[in-house]
Protein backbone atom coordinates (compact mmCIF):
# COMPACT_ATOMS: atom_id res chain seq x y z
CA UNK A 1 0.00 0.00 0.00
CA UNK A 2 1.10 3.71 -0.58
CA UNK A 3 0.32 5.92 1.75
CA UNK A 4 2.05 9.07 0.13
CA UNK A 5 -0.20 11.33 -1.84
CA UNK A 6 1.18 11.67 -5.54
CA UNK A 7 2.87 14.79 -6.20
CA UNK A 8 1.48 17.74 -6.67
CA UNK A 9 2.12 18.51 -10.21
CA UNK A 10 4.23 21.77 -10.43
CA UNK A 11 6.77 20.37 -12.93
CA UNK A 12 3.43 18.87 -14.58
CA UNK A 13 2.77 20.64 -18.11
CA UNK A 14 0.32 24.03 -17.82
CA UNK A 15 -2.64 22.53 -19.26
CA UNK A 16 -1.93 19.69 -16.62
CA UNK A 17 -1.15 21.74 -13.77
CA UNK A 18 -4.62 23.84 -14.48
CA UNK A 19 -6.62 20.87 -14.93
CA UNK A 20 -5.46 19.55 -11.07
CA UNK A 21 -6.49 22.91 -10.13
CA UNK A 22 -9.98 22.96 -11.80
CA UNK A 23 -11.28 19.49 -10.40
CA UNK A 24 -9.96 20.03 -7.08
CA UNK A 25 -13.01 20.72 -5.30
CA UNK A 26 -14.78 17.41 -6.22
CA UNK A 27 -11.79 16.15 -3.78
CA UNK A 28 -12.84 18.65 -1.46
CA UNK A 29 -16.28 17.41 -1.74
CA UNK A 30 -15.04 14.00 -1.60
CA UNK A 31 -13.21 14.55 1.21
CA UNK A 32 -16.19 16.09 2.69
CA UNK A 33 -18.26 12.89 1.65
CA UNK A 34 -16.20 10.53 3.68
CA UNK A 35 -15.99 12.76 6.74
CA UNK A 36 -19.64 13.28 7.45
CA UNK A 37 -20.38 9.83 6.36
CA UNK A 38 -17.57 8.34 8.93
CA UNK A 39 -15.50 6.13 6.64
CA UNK A 40 -12.37 7.15 8.78
CA UNK A 41 -13.91 5.72 11.93
CA UNK A 42 -15.46 2.53 10.24
CA UNK A 43 -10.96 1.98 8.82
CA UNK A 44 -9.31 2.37 12.06
CA UNK A 45 -9.11 -0.99 13.03
CA UNK A 46 -8.71 -2.87 9.79
CA UNK A 47 -9.21 -2.60 5.83
CA UNK A 48 -12.92 -2.71 5.23
CA UNK A 49 -14.31 -3.77 1.68
CA UNK A 50 -16.75 -1.91 -0.28
CA UNK A 51 -20.10 -3.76 0.55
CA UNK A 52 -19.61 -3.31 4.08
CA UNK A 53 -18.72 0.06 4.47
CA UNK A 54 -21.74 1.03 1.71
CA UNK A 55 -23.91 -0.65 4.23
CA UNK A 56 -22.48 0.61 7.24
CA UNK A 57 -23.08 4.55 5.63
CA UNK A 58 -26.34 3.55 4.33
CA UNK A 59 -24.50 4.17 0.77
CA UNK A 60 -24.98 3.25 -2.90
CA UNK A 61 -21.79 0.88 -2.94
CA UNK A 62 -20.57 1.55 -6.44
CA UNK A 63 -21.06 5.62 -5.65
CA UNK A 64 -18.74 5.21 -2.87
CA UNK A 65 -16.66 3.56 -4.49
CA UNK A 66 -15.72 5.94 -6.93
CA UNK A 67 -15.61 8.51 -3.60
CA UNK A 68 -12.96 6.26 -1.94
CA UNK A 69 -11.03 5.81 -5.18
CA UNK A 70 -10.69 9.72 -5.50
CA UNK A 71 -9.82 9.78 -1.96
CA UNK A 72 -7.30 6.96 -2.28
CA UNK A 73 -5.59 8.72 -5.32
CA UNK A 74 -4.71 11.55 -3.28
CA UNK A 75 -3.86 9.23 -0.62
CA UNK A 76 -6.47 9.94 1.72
CA UNK A 77 -7.55 6.30 1.80
CA UNK A 78 -5.58 3.37 -0.09
CA UNK A 79 -6.95 0.65 -2.04
CA UNK A 80 -5.28 -2.71 -1.96
CA UNK A 81 -5.55 -5.65 -4.03
CA UNK A 82 -8.76 -6.87 -2.92
CA UNK A 83 -10.23 -3.84 -3.19
CA UNK A 84 -10.31 -2.81 0.64
CA UNK A 85 -10.02 0.47 1.87
CA UNK A 86 -7.43 1.30 4.92
CA UNK A 87 -6.23 4.29 6.91
CA UNK A 88 -3.19 6.45 5.83
CA UNK A 89 -2.12 9.05 7.95
CA UNK A 90 -3.49 11.59 5.84
CA UNK A 91 -6.72 9.70 6.28
CA UNK A 92 -6.79 9.45 10.25
CA UNK A 93 -7.21 13.08 10.53
CA UNK A 94 -10.54 12.57 9.85
CA UNK A 95 -11.74 10.15 12.53
CA UNK A 96 -13.29 11.33 15.28
CA UNK A 97 -12.57 11.75 19.00
CA UNK A 98 -8.37 11.62 17.80
CA UNK A 99 -5.82 14.39 18.52
CA UNK A 100 -5.78 16.54 15.56
CA UNK A 101 -8.95 15.23 13.94
CA UNK A 102 -10.33 17.61 11.22
CA UNK A 103 -13.99 15.92 10.98
CA UNK A 104 -15.64 18.70 12.32
CA UNK A 105 -13.30 21.27 10.33
CA UNK A 106 -14.14 19.28 7.11
CA UNK A 107 -18.05 19.25 7.71
CA UNK A 108 -17.61 23.00 9.05
CA UNK A 109 -15.77 24.12 6.08
CA UNK A 110 -16.80 22.18 3.22
CA UNK A 111 -20.65 21.60 4.21
CA UNK A 112 -23.98 22.45 3.17
CA UNK A 113 -23.78 26.20 4.35
CA UNK A 114 -20.66 27.29 3.01
CA UNK A 115 -20.87 25.10 -0.05
CA UNK A 116 -24.07 26.91 -1.02
CA UNK A 117 -22.31 30.13 0.11
CA UNK A 118 -19.03 29.79 -2.04
CA UNK A 119 -21.60 29.03 -5.30
CA UNK A 120 -22.51 32.60 -4.84
CA UNK A 121 -19.12 34.20 -4.31
CA UNK A 122 -19.87 35.59 -7.79
CA UNK A 123 -22.64 37.60 -6.24
CA UNK A 124 -19.89 38.97 -3.52
CA UNK A 125 -17.38 39.98 -6.19
CA UNK A 126 -19.81 41.82 -8.29
CA UNK A 127 -21.60 43.79 -5.23
CA UNK A 128 -19.21 43.62 -2.21
CA UNK A 129 -22.21 41.78 -0.04
CA UNK A 130 -21.69 38.63 1.76
CA UNK A 131 -22.07 35.36 -0.28
CA UNK A 132 -23.50 33.60 3.27
CA UNK A 133 -25.99 36.53 4.14
CA UNK A 134 -27.30 36.76 0.46
CA UNK A 135 -28.18 32.75 0.05
CA UNK A 136 -29.35 32.48 3.51
CA UNK A 137 -30.86 36.00 4.12
CA UNK A 138 -29.12 36.29 7.48
CA UNK A 139 -25.09 36.30 8.74
CA UNK A 140 -23.04 33.89 9.50
CA UNK A 141 -23.30 34.37 13.26
CA UNK A 142 -27.26 34.99 13.27
CA UNK A 143 -27.30 31.52 11.38
CA UNK A 144 -25.40 29.37 13.48
CA UNK A 145 -27.51 31.20 16.45
CA UNK A 146 -30.79 29.67 14.88
CA UNK A 147 -29.28 25.77 13.66
CA UNK A 148 -28.09 24.05 16.90
CA UNK A 149 -26.75 21.47 15.09
CA UNK A 150 -24.12 23.89 12.82
CA UNK A 151 -23.19 25.97 16.07
CA UNK A 152 -22.47 22.42 17.60
CA UNK A 153 -20.53 21.19 15.13
CA UNK A 154 -18.69 24.49 14.76
CA UNK A 155 -17.41 24.56 18.24
CA UNK A 156 -16.10 21.32 17.83
CA UNK A 157 -14.50 22.12 15.20
CA UNK A 158 -12.88 24.96 17.06
CA UNK A 159 -12.18 22.97 19.75
CA UNK A 160 -10.36 20.49 17.43
CA UNK A 161 -8.06 23.28 16.01
CA UNK A 162 -7.04 25.12 19.35
CA UNK A 163 -6.06 21.89 20.55
CA UNK A 164 -3.98 21.43 17.67
CA UNK A 165 -2.65 24.25 17.60
CA UNK A 166 -1.80 24.19 21.25
CA UNK A 167 0.03 21.16 20.66
CA UNK A 168 2.62 22.66 18.20
CA UNK A 169 3.06 25.95 20.18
Amino acid sequence: MNDRPPTTGVDAPPSLAMIRLITGFWVSRAIYIAAKLGVADLLKDEPQDIEKLAKATVSHGPSLYRVLRTLASVGIFAEDEQGRFAMTPLGATLQSDVPGSLRAWVNVQLGEEHYRAWGHAMHSVKTGESAFDHVFGMGVWQYRAQNIEHVTLFDEAMANLTAMYNAAV
